[in-house]
């Protein structure tokens, strides 16, 4: 992954939540984000997002030792915003219309195609600036979304038997954001869908995992002469349980 300039990496994505902006903090993000972060297309999405470019300044608005994951279109979540946008979850799924969920938001592409395509969106992210920019993203786009300052739900989104679609770009970056990502996706029941997108990152637990669509993207910080990746969507797959075990356990470990 390359770097990204004046950032470290999606550090603060789901873990501690810092406190929620007041009315006046959330008033001077926006204009800040309005004024120095353009709208720029985003390819095969049909979305419009405001991205950091040269100059944008980050560091006057994003404390230290955080980082402006937000401002950046991240692989994983480009392709899960063009699986969505090429009309992939046509179908059962699309027929039920499912409440769907954002988590790890950032800027919000995936949960944006969704809404683009005519889906209930629920946004979760644990940093309150990326809240305020996500909602400028949607309402650049015309579009209506739901944000929540919060990190992986630990619970189901919805009850069981009620159809959802849980989304999660690039959230395999690191071990315990890794380890909160599978404990989140065992938690909820079977009748709601999670998608995840990724280039295959170390932490990425590929024995979990479903292929669906394959997608050319670039990694953060790519120079324009680099290869582009390969960015995967992939359904993420129950395992078994013996009678007594926990959800998600794996058929080899102790219940």
């Amino acid at each position: 992954m390359g770097p990204v300039p004046g950032a470290e990496g999606p550090l603060d994505r789901v873990g501690m939540t810092p406190p929620p902006l007041s009315p006046a903090q959330e008033r001077q993000a926006r204009t800040f984000i309005q004024a120095n972060l353009p709208l720029r297309e985003v390819p095969g999405t049909g979305l419009r997002l405001h991205l950091a470019a040269p100059g944008s300044g980050l560091r006057r608005l994003v404390p230290p030792g955080r980082s402006p994951y937000w401002a950046h279109v991240w692989p994983g979540g480009l392709a899960l915003a063009q699986h969505i946008a090429q009309g992939n979850l046509a179908g059962p799924l699309e027929d039920a219309r499912p409440e769907t969920w954002d988590v790890g938001a950032g800027s919000g592409l995936a949960g944006l195609a969704a809404a683009r395509a005519g889906l209930s969106v629920v946004a979760l992210d644990s940093d309150p600036l990326a809240l305020v920019a996500l909602q400028l993203n949607a309402e650049a786009n015309g579009l209506t979304i739901q944000t929540r300052l919060a990190g992986f739900p630990t619970t189901p989104v919805v009850p069981d038997g009620r159809p959802a679609l849980l989304l999660a770009g690039d959230v395999f970056y690191d071990a315990k954001v890794a380890a909160r990502a599978t404990a989140c996706f065992d938690a909820q029941p079977g009748s709601v869908t999670v998608l995840v997108g990724d280039i295959g990152r170390s932490y990425l637990p590929r024995h979990r995992l479903e292929r669906l669509s394959r997608h050319a993207v670039r990694d953060v910080g790519d120079p324009p002469s680099m290869p582009s990746h390969d960015g995967w969507v992939y359904r993420w797959a129950r395992l078994p349980t013996r009678k007594g075990a926990p959800r998600g356990a794996l058929p080899d470990e102790p219940a």
